[in-house]
């Protein structure tokens, strides 16, 4: 059985956040993410999210996936997880920035109403 840090459900904690299942495919079959092509990987990605986090696939849930995702793309984290293996004797951990990148961008193609507009976080209305 998993250990479950308090407060994370099991289905929660087994479930991989960065790497949902079509997003690495599609990246790797070289779809673009302003291609239609596209469509089902983002569907897919933010189910993913919405399941994971238990609030409905909707715009809200796609702000703020944007800004998690734009927050978690930042080249000091790489950098300091590529340290953290160094220092370890881990294998060096690869690059997820192409597919932070792709995710961003596909998200951000597919939702013109708030594009260019200020996102707001999550609950920032509630």
């Amino acid at each position: 059985m998993t250990q479950v840090r308090p407060g994370l459900s099991e289905r929660t904690a087994s479930a991989s956040p960065c790497r949902p299942p079509s997003t690495t495919s599609t990246l790797s079959d070289g779809i673009g993410p302003v291609w239609h092509r596209a469509d089902a990987s983002v569907a897919v990605l933010t189910a993913h999210y919405a399941h994971l986090v238990g609030r409905p696939d909707d715009v809200e849930l796609r702000r703020w996936l944007v800004t998690r995702l734009e927050s978690i793309n930042d080249p000091r984290r790489e950098q300091y997880l590529q340290l953290l293996a160094v220092v370890n004797g881990w294998p060096a951990p690869k690059s997820l920035t192409a597919m932070f990148d792709w995710s961003i961008q596909a998200l951000r193609v597919r939702a013109p109403q708030w594009r260019g507009g200020r996102e707001a976080a999550w609950g920032e209305r509630d």
